[in-house]
């Protein structure tokens, strides 16, 4: 699993999956409130399922411009205010841990957009 933590907006933290039955309180934690789902165009489909906080605007959290990078190379739809609040989940599809295959994807997602970000320094 990775958390896109707003307090370092150059990487993600790989995490262990939460175990047990309790894996959405976890969630719920590392989001710092109720999660919602961020969706995937290709639903139950898609190879991640990732969650943010609910209230994460409302709360005025820090914007998770990463996220919102990565998240959008990876094929999330992207909200119509252009980025994330607060911290974000990303896990596997069907609330699974992440596949050696998918870590590649978000680690190119992740340098892709930092790429696009240095261009527009440039």
């Amino acid at each position: 699993m990775f958390l896109f933590d707003t307090k370092n907006q150059k990487s993600f933290i790989e995490k262990e999956m939460p175990k047990g039955n309790d894996k959405y309180k976890e969630y719920q934690k590392l989001v710092g409130g109720h999660i919602e789902t961020i969706p995937h165009p290709q639903g139950w489909d898609a190879p991640f399922t990732a969650y943010a906080n609910e209230e994460g605007m409302l709360q005025d959290l820090p914007s998770n411009f990463l996220a919102w990078g990565v998240l959008r190379h990876l094929g999330f739809v992207v909200p119509s205010i252009g980025f994330y609040f607060g911290n974000v989940v990303l896990i596997g599809h069907n609330g699974k841990g992440v596949t050696a295959a998918n870590k590649k994807l978000v680690h190119e997602a992740q340098r892709k957009y930092l790429a696009e970000m240095q261009e527009e320094k440039d």
